[in-house]
């Protein structure tokens, strides 16, 4: 039978699945991933709080500055006023006064805004640090806990992988080749024999000229459906 050394390496597989199955499905696993996610948020919302808290304080620093100008002009206004004795030019000067009054107090205001946000974005990206760090000292435990699981799993699979590399000794490549391309699809079996009923494993027909290829003992085809090897191994 051609394809009994198949059969056998894909029966001793099965093994080393369920083990990495445990090991993917695990609790151990799924914490360590959820915690590793929540740290990689906390990095990107940090990141985020820190450019927008640059922004702002550039922001800040240049209604500062505007703030700084507007009250030089107010007061050099002021100043000359009192030089002045047409009523006109008083009255002209006061406008402009009044206009530059209202220009800083506006300045004011959204460096308040700015200035109340600054302080928002601080205690945000504080509070995200904090739990950072948390979320950090969770993982290590919750890694460690994966890791033990892990090499526990991979103990259990050494023996298993080295009967796989004895019996492979006896298979030829394409087939392994075959044997892999379906594992990876998570298609297991992924060796299966033709029952003779024109259906493969998949529980889909097989199409006629598949079934013609099926005649004598060592015959394969690929099913087009799932991808599977339907062999004859009388």
């Amino acid at each position: 039978m051609k394809f009994d050394s198949m059969l056998e390496y894909q029966k001793i597989d099965s093994e080393l699945v369920k083990i990495e199955r445990e090991l993917n499905n695990s609790t151990e696993k799924e914490k360590a991933s959820a915690l590793n996610a929540k740290i990689k948020t906390a990095g990107d919302n940090m990141a985020k709080f820190q450019s927008e808290a640059d922004e702002l304080n550039l922001n800040a620093e240049k209604l500062a500055a505007n703030v700084g100008k507007y009250e030089s002009e107010v007061k050099e206004i002021a100043d000359s006023i009192s030089d002045v004795q047409d009523e006109q030019e008083i009255e002209y000067y006061e406008k402009v006064l009044a206009g530059l009054s209202e220009d800083v107090n506006k300045l004011l205001r959204e460096l308040q805004r700015v200035s109340a946000r600054i302080d928002q974005v601080k205690d945000n990206s504080d509070n995200l640090t904090r739990q950072a760090v948390q979320l950090n000292e969770q993982y290590k435990v919750a890694l460690q806990s994966y890791q033990g699981l892990k090499l526990k799993l991979q103990n259990e699979g050494r023996p298993v992988m080295e009967k796989l590399k004895a019996v492979e000794k006896n298979i030829d490549p394409k087939f392994i080749l075959m044997y892999k391309r379906c594992r990876a699809a998570r298609k297991l079996p992924a060796f299966v024999e033709y029952a003779g009923d024109g259906s493969c494993y998949c529980g889909m027909n097989l199409p006629n000229d598949c079934i013609g290829k099926l005649k004598e003992d060592g015959d394969f085809v690929e099913c087009p459906n799932c991808g599977r090897i339907v062999i004859l191994n009388k």
